[in-house]
């Protein structure tokens, strides 16, 4: 069957719907074009324009003639949408998901309701395609419309995989609640659970297990080689998901679980760095002397250089020999190297040397590549993730005065990651050295006053709400709106102080 290649609404047109509109089946150029209204109108146009596409496609095709002919009465042209689909099986319903058009996906699915559960070429429902794109309103819309949640793909993928993955929580709730089961799995596409843990979101995860998703399933029943993606537990530490590792712990996960390759949870966090995965998988009985291809968990630490968890593991390894002294002499060089940089920067310093020059820049070019993956975990809810990437910055940013309010910034958004993770002791420390890098920075008062919240301490969050409006060079109404319910709950908490905080007037002045 020739295909042809089409930009929807000219050239201005985003890309994604060039790529979505550019496989269309045709037998004659009319035929394609006719095809083409209906399925560009699902995507990206509106009600009035698929009714126009179908009548076209019904009107403009051999087939839809014949159909035509069939149906008798115009009122029924909507039964015959099924017959309209692209080289790949996607009907305009299939469309209207891809372009995330719900006013569309309605029509279609009120003029023909059969069409709800027709797959594509590879086995994909409209359904599928709503969840992936996290779309709750369509996924809602055609649940209401009798969708099938226990539809497979080819590769045996379900709405509630392609829902982990997209880690839409409303999206797992409402597939979950049409009866989707929790537990499903296939050779090629695992478990729902895995989805969500392969693309970092612990909300879905967490969401899947209090549904009664089982974290060792199916490696509990002896079924290794029916699976080709790790357990997730190994999933989490190999990623270095230190809060999802805990998570699925928590959830009765098996310590000692191992993939096919016969490597445990143990090895892939040590590998990896995890140090919080590591120090829960030995407090939850994970064995440190599995050895695998002839490593240890403690070898593999060493390996990479990962000298936190490979102290943690030293002590518990029973089966390390000279190891331990190599440990020895590592930890040595390094400290070594960290004086002679200790010496090298003082030595700059002294001589009021700016840190410029090619590895300069690449030094503060990591640093900002660190902390976009840092803002990006921070998108996401991993905060411990987020917090050893501003950590990296931090050790990557040349510490001289050009770099100061970088440092302040970063320090800042470590210390509200911190907060998130509960250990304000941390928190304060940061927005404290973010204060003192830059002590003109609202934020950094910003950020002190959000721990002095966190622990309840109602006059230092409302001193350092004053510092920061003080400090802002352009009036924010959200952060003084704040600073005056500060000091109207302290003002009802408190009948006495020995020094008020600064008035409303004082603030508005």
């Amino acid at each position: 069957m020739a295909t042809a290649s089409m930009t929807p609404d000219g050239d201005n047109g985003p890309r994604r719907r060039r790529d979505t509109l550019s496989s269309i089946p045709i037998d004659r150029e009319s035929e394609r074009d006719a095809v083409v209204s209906l399925l560009q109108a699902a995507f990206c146009k509106g009600p009035r324009d698929v009714s126009a596409g179908l009548e076209k496609a019904v009107g403009g095709t051999t087939g839809g003639q014949l159909l035509k002919e069939e149906a008798g009465n115009p009122a029924d042209f909507g039964s015959l949408l099924p017959a309209f689909k692209d080289d790949l099986g996607r009907t305009a319903l299939h469309y209207a998901c891809l372009g995330r058009r719900p006013v569309n996906a309605e029509w279609i699915l009120k003029a023909c309701p059969t069409i709800v559960d027709y797959k594509d070429s590879t086995g994909e429902t409209a359904l599928m395609i709503a969840c992936r794109a996290g779309d709750v309103l369509l996924v809602n819309l055609l649940l209401n419309f009798g969708a099938d949640v226990k539809k497979r793909s080819q590769t045996g993928i379900t709405a509630l995989h392609l829902a982990a993955e997209s880690g839409d929580e409303s999206c797992v709730t409402a597939v979950l609640d049409a009866g989707a089961e929790v537990n499903c799995f296939a050779e090629a596409s695992g478990s729902p659970l895995q989805y969500a843990v392969t693309n970092k979101h612990y909300g879905a995860a967490e969401l899947l297990l209090q549904k009664g998703a089982d974290p060792n399933y199916p490696f509990n029943e002896k079924r290794l080689h029916l699976s080709v993606f790790p357990p997730p537990l190994l999933l989490a530490c190999n990623a270095r998901q230190d809060c999802i590792a805990e998570l699925l712990l928590n959830y009765k996960a098996n310590p000692n679980i191992r993939d096919k390759h016969n490597w445990t949870a143990l090895q892939c966090a040590a590998e990896s760095g995890a140090y919080r995965a590591t120090m829960a998988l030995l407090e939850a009985g994970a064995d440190p002397d599995v050895t695998t291809q002839g490593l240890t968990a403690f070898d593999l630490a060493m390996q990479n250089q990962n000298w936190a968890v490979a102290d943690l593991l030293k002590d518990r390894t029973a089966l390390i020999t000279d190891q331990g002294k190599i440990f020895t002499a590592l930890q040595e060089a390094r400290k070594k190297r960290c004086e002679m940089n200790a010496l090298e920067a003082d030595k700059q310093k002294k001589a009021g040397e700016r840190v410029v020059g090619t590895a300069a820049q690449q030094h503060l070019s990591d640093a900002m590549k660190a902390k976009a993956d840092a803002d990006a975990f921070n998108e996401a809810g991993d905060y411990a993730l987020a917090v050893d990437k501003y950590t990296q910055a931090l050790e990557r940013i040349p510490a001289n005065e050009t770099t100061k309010e970088a440092r302040a910034m970063l320090y800042a958004s470590r210390s509200m990651m911190y907060i998130s993770l509960g250990d304000l002791e941390a928190a304060e420390a940061d927005a404290q050295q973010a204060t003192e890098l830059d002590p003109l920075w609202s934020k950094g008062y910003a950020a002190k006053a959000r721990v002095y919240k966190a622990k309840n301490q109602s006059d230092e969050y409302t001193k350092q709400l004053y510092e920061a409006c003080t400090r802002e060079p352009v009036r924010d109404e959200e952060l003084i709106s704040e600073l005056k319910h500060a000091i109207t709950m302290s003002r009802r908490n408190q009948t006495k102080q020995d020094q008020a905080p600064p008035s409303v007037v004082e603030i508005n002045g």
